[in-house]
């Protein structure tokens, strides 16, 4: 009885270790989605804004033609 407890143990304590293992996988790809997304997002913002510099270009340019 003692010998299946510590066998049932053992078992639960290697599954422990092995979903802590994949949870610290999981944490470390979020963290890096996480980072990507910021930089996206700060590449979304700079487009923006030279998107708009040149609609204000544009915009010059077909008053300077009419």
């Amino acid at each position: 009885d003692i010998k299946i407890r510590q066998d049932s143990v053992t078992k639960l304590l290697t599954d422990v270790q092995l979903m802590k293992g994949k949870q610290e996988s999981m944490d470390s790809k979020l963290l890096a989605m996480k980072h990507e997304n910021e930089a996206l997002w700060r590449e979304v913002a700079s487009l923006r804004q030279k998107h708009a510099q040149q609609q204000k270009v544009v915009n010059k340019l077909i008053q300077f033609l009419i």
